[in-house]
């Protein structure tokens, strides 16, 4: 059923955007919201590697040398660096506040090979963002990382459920936060509605600390989960 809701969100994105042609977020031409050139610029990650240390690991998996002191996560998947001032950075900030939910598709497509998201799909059961509290979600009027949940669910055949988790409280932007600032801005902001399944794959835009990540992934620990895996479109390089 998700996969045909899918499918038919993908033909409807595609007669509006015959009927009403628009043009590309990144550099303007004409056409589509992301044209071939745009896309062929954003660069993937050709490795991927461990989420708190940064040596280089399979799928993203955080090793052995870290893992005792950084249970919560079991992996990491990141599409591509985040760097300021890129067109991807451009991109991501078009998603996410200028109500771009069309790049969802080519952005996951472009940034993440069909064999390492199914690998991924193979470990883990439902498929679950990021939440929004429900004061910034009314003034956003939408979640980011729903739609990339649902782009990646759609594509692998996963259940995708965005009720799980909720952020229980507001909490600052993580931008302009140092390292134990946003751990501490963070933490106890997301609880879960009920148990949760066993193996999850949280998935939100970027990643700079693995602050929400964390206290996401804690909290599906606590409601039953025993993997939280993680997938974020990019991660910055400023990880401090």
């Amino acid at each position: 059923m998700r996969s045909l809701v899918h499918w038919l969100r993908k033909v409807v994105s595609m007669c509006f955007g015959l009927l009403f042609p628009g043009c590309c977020v990144g550099c303007r031409r004409p056409g589509e919201s992301l044209c071939k050139i745009c896309y062929k610029e954003i660069l993937p990650l050709t490795c991927q590697y461990c989420p708190v240390c940064g040596e280089e690991s399979v799928l993203g998996k955080v090793c052995c040398g870290c893992a005792g002191n950084h249970d919560d996560l079991y992996g990491l998947l990141v599409g591509a660096e985040f760097c300021p001032g890129s067109l991807l950075q451009r991109l991501l900030h078009s998603f996410k506040y200028k109500h771009h939910p069309e790049l969802a598709g080519p952005l996951v497509t472009r940034l993440f090979s069909e064999d390492a998201l199914w690998e991924v799909a193979q470990i883990v059961d439902i498929c679950v963002p990021v939440p929004l509290h429900s004061q910034r979600l009314r003034e956003r009027g939408w979640n980011q990382a729903e739609r990339l949940a649902e782009e990646i669910a759609g594509k692998q055949g996963l259940v995708h459920d965005a009720t799980l988790l909720c952020r229980e409280r507001e909490t600052k932007s993580q931008a302009h936060l140092h390292r134990s600032e946003r751990y501490a801005n963070v933490q106890d902001a997301f609880v879960t509605r009920g148990p949760s399944p066993p193996h999850v794959l949280l998935v939100d835009d970027v990643a700079t600390t693995l602050a929400t990540l964390e206290s996401c992934a804690r909290a599906l620990k606590e409601a039953g989960a025993k993997v939280v895996y993680a997938v974020v479109l990019a991660r910055s390089r400023q990880r401090q």
